[in-house]
């Protein structure tokens, strides 16, 4: 069993800062891995706190904010020409599933990768992948 502390800690530390979240969304994934050695079933689950108030400072201008355990939405988005913006950083969060800390790292160096064009009104892409859920467990069979 596997945990990604980071993503548990800021989850966490949402908790307890700003109480339960407005919403989920749960990602669920499983994968059989075949090798020399046997047979290995990983099953992964991610749930994200969707919260439905202004980013934290100093963000708190922003439409949105993905924090890798945690998602805010700013009530005021559409007053602030965004549109769409759970969809936004539900796909910022797809981004961290799929490239881990790889995104984290490299988002606020090269904003572009992991951007569109237009974020205030457009959906970034991302694959819908999980390759790095807050709890993973791995279930190995040996016949």
């Amino acid at each position: 069993m596997g945990v990604d502390l980071i993503k548990a800690l800021t989850l966490l530390w949402a908790l307890v800062v700003y109480g339960l979240p407005d919403g989920w969304d749960v990602a669920l994934g499983a994968r059989l891995s075949l090798g020399l050695d046997g047979v290995v079933l990983e099953v992964g689950v991610d749930p994200v706190g969707i919260y439905r108030r202004p980013p934290p400072w100093p963000w708190d201008g922003l439409c949105g904010l993905d924090a890798l355990g945690m998602v805010f939405v700013n009530p005021n988005a559409a007053a602030l020409g965004c549109a769409d913006t759970l969809d936004h950083e539900l796909g910022h969060v797809w981004q961290y599933r799929a490239y881990g800390l790889a995104y984290a790292l490299t988002y606020h160096a090269y904003p572009g990768w992991w951007e569109p064009s237009r974020p205030w009104e457009e959906i970034p892409y991302s694959p819908r992948v999980l390759l790095h859920p807050l709890i993973r467990l791995a279930i190995p069979y040996d016949p």
